[in-house]
């Protein structure tokens, strides 16, 4: 039997944000996974393994970032 991939999920909901470890069969399939957590947060999620030597820290402080950016240029947020 083969064993699922991991992913990594990036979430930020009312609750707070960060990186949760996840496996899926795809990232949809764990972004699904992640949402019984965060119902109302925003999701993205990518193998795990681009994760490999990077600080976690700073890969979601940018996609905090971006979350912000999207959220400033959404018609309506303002």
């Amino acid at each position: 039997m083969l064993a699922m991939p991991q992913f990594a999920v990036f979430f930020s909901d009312g609750a707070g944000f960060g990186i949760e470890m996840v496996q899926a069969l795809d990232a949809a399939h764990a972004q699904d996974i992640a949402r019984a957590q965060h119902p109302a947060g925003r999701l993205s999620a990518v193998p795990a393994e681009l994760l490999d030597g990077q600080d976690r820290h700073r890969l979601l402080k940018a996609w905090l970032r971006g979350v912000a950016r999207n959220y400033e240029d959404t018609p309506g947020s303002s």
